[in-house]
C-alpha cells in the first residue's frame, strides 16, 4: 500500500526511519521482487557477481576515499527510484543479495568476498568514506590552559588563556637548562615554563590516542554486531531469489 501511494502521489522515493526488523523484513522481500522483474536486473546482477567475486577487496587505505566496488548501475538504480520509488541505500542492500545470489556458496573463498564487500558497504554508509572518520572529532576536543608568561604575577581572579586543541601533534622536548647558580632570571622562567607546556602538550595527546584507540575499539564492535545482522538478512533475500 505504501509502496503503492508513494508511485501515486510520484515521490521521489519511499524511506523508512528507524524500521522494526519485522517490517524491515517485509520491505526487504517486497522490494526484491520488484526489483527482480525489471527488466535487465538479474542479467546485470549476474554479469557483476562473475567480476564482484573474482578477486579480494581492494586494500585498505587510510588516506584513500574508499569505494565499493561493483555497484549496481546507475541505469538500474534510477529505473528503481523511479518506477519502484526504492531509494538508493536500500537498493545496495538488494543489490548486494543479487550478487551473492549468483556466487558460489561453497566456495569459502566466495562466501569471505561476500562479507568482506558488506563489511565494506556498512563503513562506508555509518563510518564514512575515509577510516580516518571513524572517531567522532568532537570526542577529541580538549580545552588547553596556557601558563602565564614569565614575568606576569596572576592576580585574584586572573584566569589563563587557553586554546581548543584537537589531536596535537607531539613536539621535539626542548632542553631546559638551569642558570649556574644564582637566582633564577627571566630566561630560566621562560624556559621552564616552556617546558611545562611541552609536558603538558605530550599527556594530552596520549590520552588523545587512548581516547582515540577505545572509540575505535567500541565503533568496530558496533560495526561486527551489525555486520552480522546485515547478513543474515541478506541471506534471507537469497534464499527468496532462488526459489
Amino acid at each position: 500500500a505504501l509502496n503503492a501511494l508513494a508511485v501515486e502521489r510520484d515521490c521521489l522515493d519511499l524511506t523508512v526511519e528507524d524500521p522494526t526488523e519485522e517490517m524491515q523484513r517485509l520491505r526487504d522481500v517486497a522490494d526484491l521482487r520488484r526489483v527482480r522483474a525489471l527488466e535487465g536486473a538479474m542479467d546485470a546482477a549476474k554479469q557483476a557477481a562473475a567480476e564482484a567475486f573474482a578477486a579480494d577487496m581492494p586494500p585498505a587505505d587510510p588516506k584513500a576515499k574508499r569505494v565499493l566496488p561493483h555497484r549496481a548501475p546507475h541505469a538500474l538504480v534510477d529505473k528503481a527510484r523511479a518506477q519502484l520509488k526504492i531509494c538508493p541505500a536500500q537498493m545496495a542492500r538488494l543489490w548486494e543479495a543479487m550478487l551473492v545470489a549468483h556466487a558460489d556458496a561453497a566456495d569459502p573463498k566466495v562466501v569471505a568476498r561476500c562479507r568482506a564487500r558488506l563489511h565494506l558497504r556498512l563503513e562506508i554508509q555509518f563510518l564514512g568514506a575515509k577510516r580516518s572518520e571513524c572517531v567522532d572529532d568532537a570526542s577529541l576536543k580538549r580545552i588547553v590552559d596556557l601558563p602565564f608568561r614569565a614575568g606576569v604575577t596572576p592576580e585574584d581572579g586572573m584566569e589563563p588563556d587557553f586554546v581548543m586543541a584537537k589531536g596535537l601533534p607531539a613536539p621535539q622536548p626542548a632542553a631546559v637548562e638551569g642558570s649556574q647558580g644564582g637566582e633564577a632570571g627571566p630566561s630560566d622562567c621562560g624556559e621552564a615554563a616552556e617546558a611545562a607546556e611541552t609536558a603538558g602538550t605530550v599527556k594530552l595527546e596520549e590520552e588523545e590516542e587512548e581516547a582515540k584507540r577505545a572509540n575505535e575499539e567500541a565503533t568496530r564492535e558496533a560495526l561486527d554486531g551489525l555486520c552480522q545482522e546485515e547478513e543474515a538478512a541478506m541471506l534471507r533475500l537469497v534464499a527468496v531469489l532462488r526459489k
